[in-house]
């Protein structure tokens, strides 16, 4: 069971998930269910033991909640923007779902909770049917707790039918799911949460495990139960810990009639109710408007309330401001507090008037105020929009020298990644390839933004992705391999870098890279002696003390015993150090070498 942490001692139940209200569905003619899709219900049981530690505050709640969700099957569609709607084969690895929940009841220390409209929307997820992980997830809704809620339902469900690990996405985060087949019953499945690769929180998991079993007529099983009981560090003194239990059952008596109004939602969202669509309006109109607005802005700070509700209010005019600026003389303290509104209000449509500004020819100010506005932000971006992206900087790519906006871009995509790694939907990650096809097909010193780039997002790197990286280390430009061995120690450790690494180590002429290959080295374990090897030596013959400390702090950190041949050299080297911190690390790990030797004999 996951959930959406808050600090706040009144947690509410909807903090976990399942506390939702009847959503709101579609009035038509025809009311039928597709033979050709399934529809399910699941009937979820939830109890949670919470207990919130806020300094010397403590609250402890138990939480039950009974929901049945409904859940049916459509035909895919691509992309969620209402003017990329296209109908797609149905691919056999795409899968869409609605799903709508059909409140029961809640308690909270047995006391009834009212239902309010805060997840009155259904919602839509796309699937990857092979791996079973979440590609979108889309709703009327545009609140991102709500979204990140409905993600934790959705997990329920997020499973594979074959063994193995799998990379998911929750409303915690991204993390390691294990799947793996019963030895009694062949119908029988077991998820595992390993553990949280990426998260807004320090999650500690004490014990996680969904049973699963299967079945050939429901949308996904028959039934589950799930056990999970953790810790969520949200500061040095604010914690929650938590214990709960969920039953699922499927419950085809509860499935709504066919006349049910449910069975209307398709996977076109921009059709459901509260789904809200910008009309479009005329560049005079827009014009009109964004002088409006620019007047009125012009008296305020930016940091009232007052202030980004104007700017706000002229959301359907965002996409011409960058026109406007073409065509119109607009102070730079003004331009600047429209920019820096359009960052705070974060939503997809400020991100979108952003890089419809960074797409403009406007001064090179403009445009560099804008890129690092886009670089703050963190809501979804749309497919449309990370599509201009790309071809901005491919565009850019083709000039005899970047220049410095044409740089901080691509430095910028790399920091929208890392800020949307927790988020769906998956297009996100094409923004990835894109950055990875640039670096292979750049040449020279244009190599080095994007390689800044991809160190901007710590995610786990495929083996491709790795060979990339390393294979630039023997490149003869110095900042470039400079920028690949800094990303490379961002990046989680991977015994694959050892060997190239080590390469590069005994060839390296520069200092300052030299340093950095010592500091990636220091994780290495497959290959320790060799590297160890080669750091003792480095001190026996380097003139440098910055080198020969990043050698030390590598053995120290790294190594606890030594031959009596390394000992003899370290010995040797601490009589010729003249530096004082370099002669303490040695010290320090000559007495370490001793202690150790002194407790194996005992």
């Amino acid at each position: 069971m996951e959930f959406t942490s808050k600090q706040s001692i009144g947690i509410s139940a909807a903090l976990f998930t399942l506390m939702v209200s009847s959503a709101a569905i579609l009035s038509s003619k025809e009311r039928k269910v597709s033979p050709n899709f399934c529809y399910s219900v699941y009937h979820i049981e939830q109890t949670l033991d919470l207990g919130v530690f806020l300094g010397d505050i403590q609250d402890a709640q138990q939480i039950k909640i009974q929901n049945n969700l409904h859940v049916k099957e459509v035909l895919p569609l691509v992309s969620s923007e209402s003017n990329e709607l296209l109908p797609v084969k149905v691919s056999s690895n795409l899968a869409q779902y609605v799903m709508q929940i059909e409140p029961i009841a809640s308690r909270i220390n047995g006391i009834t909770q009212e239902r309010g409209d805060r997840y009155q929307h259904p919602f839509l997820v796309t699937v990857d049917k092979d791996t079973g992980h979440l590609i979108d997830l889309q709703s009327a809704t545009k609140n991102e707790s709500v979204l990140k809620e409905y993600m934790s339902i959705f997990d329920f469900f997020q499973l594979s039918a074959q063994q193995g690990n799998y990379q998911y996405l929750n409303g915690n985060g991204r993390y390691t799911a294990n799947m793996a087949y019963s030895v009694d019953n062949p119908r029988k499945f077991y998820k595992s949460n390993l553990g949280y690769t990426h998260t807004e929180h320090n999650i500690s998991l004490h014990n996680n495990e969904q049973v699963i079993i299967m079945s050939d007529t429901e949308c996904f099983y028959q039934s589950s139960t799930a056990q999970e009981s953790y810790t969520i560090n949200m500061s040095p003194k604010a914690y929650m810990q938590g214990e709960g239990q969920v039953t699922i059952n499927a419950q085809p008596q509860s499935q709504w009639s066919p006349s049910h109004q449910f069975h209307e939602l398709r996977a076109n969202i921009t059709r459901w109710p509260g789904y809200k669509i910008n009309k479009p309006i005329t560049q005079a109109l827009a014009f009109s408007k964004i002088k409006k607005m620019l007047i009125t802005l012009q008296a305020k700070p930016l940091e009232t309330k007052q202030a980004l509700s104007i700017i706000t209010k002229s959301t359907p005019s965002w996409p011409f401001f960058g026109r406007y600026l073409m065509q119109n003389i607009v102070p730079e303290a003004l331009t600047g507090k429209v920019i820096l509104g359009l960052q705070k209000i974060n939503t997809q449509a400020s991100i979108s008037a952003l890089i419809s500004i960074i797409a403009s020819p406007v001064q090179s100010e403009t445009k560099q105020a804008s890129i690092q506005a886009l670089a703050r932000t963190s809501a979804r971006v749309s497919h449309k929009d990370l599509i201009k992206l790309q071809q901005l900087v491919s565009k850019s790519s083709d000039k005899i020298e970047l220049l410095d906006n044409d740089v901080l871009l691509i430095n910028t995509l790399g920091m929208m990644v890392n800020r949307r790694i927790l988020m769906p939907p998956d297009n996100i990650k094409q923004l990835q390839k894109f950055l990875l096809t640039q670096l292979e097909s750049a040449t020279g010193k244009d190599k080095i933004p994007y390689v800044q780039a991809i160190s901007h997002y710590l995610t786990e790197f495929d083996h491709h992705e790795k060979s990339l990286l390393l294979a630039q280390l023997n490149n003869n430009l110095d900042p470039l391999r400079l920028a690949i061995t800094q990303a490379l120690k961002k990046i989680p450790y991977d015994e694959s870098f050892t060997k190239p690494a080590l390469s590069q180590l005994k060839k390296e002429p520069q200092a300052n890279i030299r340093a950095a290959l010592i500091q990636l080295l220091e994780h290495s374990t497959s290959q320790s002696l060799a590297v160890k090897q080669h750091l003792i030596s480095i001190l026996s013959i380097s003139t440098n003390s910055h080198e020969r400390e990043q050698v030390l702090h590598n053995l120290y950190n790294a190594y606890d015993s030594f031959t009596p041949q390394e000992v003899a050299i370290l010995k040797h080297v601490l009589t010729r150090e003249y530096v004082p911190t370099n002669q303490r690390l040695l010290a320090t790990i000559l007495l370490k070498h001793n202690d150790k030797d002194a407790y194996q004999e005992d």
